[in-house]
């Protein structure tokens, strides 16, 4: 029989917890009300900044005078497949591999990883699941950031030209070349968008991004709304923790999708980096919003990484 001390004692602990699986719970709705609106806003500065329409230009430019379109970026590579291009840069750089050949396989690390993380989450939160991708204010900024650079265009024009002088993609008769040149000159001036113009959009929707934050937090609670700040803390304490866990496994996958070895310790190393930058960018993240676009730095939200 439980003493009225013992009840006296334990009750509000139980609360606590009760309140606290509660916020974890209604975490999700706020993390979809963030993707659903987010992926909208971001969709329409991808059309803003005319990226797809970049893309079927130089396309049609090449179907027109009966050239080999060839492999264009799609400018929406994501943060793990820049690290598998890193593995093999750097560890495979005398040996004819190709990335493509095997980041659908290796994509099932990151399924792996997305598992050992969540796993280590759902020990201290039963029930609690990871959204399906990143939803935090910076992860956009950043995609917008790299979609609206012009930098971003380069491979893209890279490509184009290659293809035109250094291929086979065309027929040897030169004024279709010269024809095709004059066509893909054209498409990238009609279908792109200066860098000033692109910096002004990339602030508007800097605001929008905020603003929809501000309005799915609103639906979370204030009594949840640092559930937020203690979830990622906890999601980062994860992955320092099942750090040698997700490289035996990387390590693993590389050699089965690539046929590569990696060491793991220099995989581990790796990922502890990562971690490193993707932690302080979801803190910075956190209060991205109350620093505004241009940081205590100058630079516009989401690029300074030195504080």
């Amino acid at each position: 029989m439980v003493s009225s001390v013992d009840t006296a004692v334990r009750t509000p602990k139980l609360r606590t917890l009760g309140a606290e699986q509660y916020c974890f719970e209604r975490l999700q709705q706020y993390f979809t009300c963030l993707k659903d609106n987010f992926t909208q806003a971001f969709n329409e500065f991808r059309v803003s900044i005319m990226a797809d329409r970049l893309l079927a230009a130089v396309s049609q430019c090449f179907s027109k005078y009966n050239c080999s379109i060839p492999k264009l970026s799609t400018l929406q590579e994501e943060g793990e497949e820049r690290f598998i291009r890193w593995v093999l840069q750097n560890a495979t750089v005398w040996l004819e591999i190709s990335y493509e050949d095997g980041i659908e396989c290796m994509r099932q690390s990151h399924a792996f990883t997305r598992h050992v993380i969540e796993k280590c989450l759902r020990q201290k939160h039963p029930g609690y699941q990871l959204p399906e991708s990143p939803v935090s204010v910076g992860h956009f900024v950043r995609k917008m950031k790299d979609l609206g650079s012009s930098l971003a265009l380069w491979p893209i024009a890279f490509e184009s030209l290659k293809a035109v002088y250094h291929s086979n993609a065309c027929s040897a008769v030169r004024t279709s070349k010269l024809n095709l040149d004059k066509c893909l000159n054209a498409a990238f001036e009609q279908n792109t968008v200066n860098p000033y113009k692109a910096m002004k959009l990339q602030e508007a929707t800097f605001h929008k991004l905020c603003s929809i934050d501000r309005a799915c937090l609103i639906t979370l609670g204030e009594n949840c709304s640092e559930t937020v700040r203690t979830v990622l803390q906890q999601a980062c304490q994860c992955g320092y923790e099942e750090n040698d866990e997700i490289a035996r496994t990387l390590e693993e996958r590389l050699e089965q999708c690539y046929d590569i070895t990696m060491r793991a310790d220099v995989l581990r190393e790796k990922i502890i980096e990562i971690t490193d930058q993707v932690c302080l960018r979801m803190t910075l993240s956190y209060n991205l919003c109350q620093n505004g676009f241009f940081d205590e730095s100058g630079s516009p939200a989401g690029i300074s990484t030195d504080k």
